[in-house]
């Protein structure tokens, strides 16, 4: 295949970081993970950083906790800390081990974030939420070099070795750009950014599409919200990065194909 043999001249390290989060593991999991042991069979190894969000508000709610977010951010006292850290290693764990059944290989890494307490935001002591000052790149080029695809827990450590909770798409994007990542890809289940009359838009490039977009209401909510933060990303990485949303099932065809399947967000248009 013409695009596996371009992307395999590029550092292994930096050929992309794959966001998938919690509702992908629970619901589709054989899908994701057969899709990320064909990255193997061509010998690319994506960085993977693995969320759980649906699995901690389910725990949280079994046990009569409070399940505060402030911002996108989870306040996060001692005991939803351990809640968090035990289902953030569980869906981890899932992958691994479903794409090592399905042929490729895996391994976690849970330590690979150097963290500081984050500030109180809003009046609010958000616990134990730590902000990323490091990433331990040694494990991570381990894997890679040894053909392993890394999935990463965000899981912070700070300097005194207690663990914090880390936001995962933070995590992701401080991944991307300690990398140099190319590609950036968010596996959701809707699989791309829709328009008004639900047709999905395969390319929007933010200097010329992103402001008629919005300002026809063409996308808005959810997707919005998206394509805000592919926006945030680009405009904060030098590196010409593209932006992927895309579902489980076409992963491996948005990546290896001319047209992909799911939404391209770039910054501008690359001839």
């Amino acid at each position: 295949m013409l695009y596996a043999k371009v992307f395999k001249q590029i550092p292994k390290e930096s050929f992309a970081v794959i966001k998938i989060g919690g509702a992908i593991i629970r619901d589709q999991l054989i899908v994701v993970a057969s899709a990320l042991q064909y990255f193997c069979q061509f010998e690319i190894y994506p960085i993977i950083v693995c969320g759980a969000g649906p699995q901690i508000d389910e725990e949280l709610k079994s046990r009569n906790l409070d399940n505060k977010k402030v911002n996108g951010l989870r306040v996060t006292d001692a005991t939803q800390l351990k809640i968090v850290v035990e289902q953030l290693m569980q869906t981890s764990r899932q992958l691994a081990e479903a794409v090592k059944k399905q042929g490729g290989q895996a391994t976690v890494i849970n330590d690979a974030f150097l963290v500081r307490k984050h500030e109180p935001f809003e009046n609010q002591d958000p616990g134990f939420v730590g902000i990323i000052e490091e990433i331990e790149q040694s494990k991570i080029l381990l894997a890679i070099k040894k053909g392993i695809i890394p999935i990463i827990a965000p899981i912070g450590i700070d300097s005194k070795g207690q663990q914090y909770n880390i936001n995962a798409d933070t995590a992701a994007k401080d991944l991307v750009k300690q990398f140099g990542s190319k590609r950036f890809i968010l596996v959701t289940e809707t699989g791309g950014v829709f328009n008004s009359e639900g047709a999905i838009i395969s390319e929007i490039i933010i200097d010329t599409d992103y402001k008629p977009l919005v300002e026809s209401g063409q996308i808005n909510g959810g997707m919005l919200f998206k394509v805000n933060e592919a926006k945030k990303l680009l405009e904060e990485t030098e590196e010409q990065l593209l932006v992927h949303i895309v579902a489980p099932k076409n992963l491996f065809t948005e990546l290896f194909t001319l047209h992909g399947a799911g939404t391209i967000v770039k910054k501008i248009c690359v001839k």
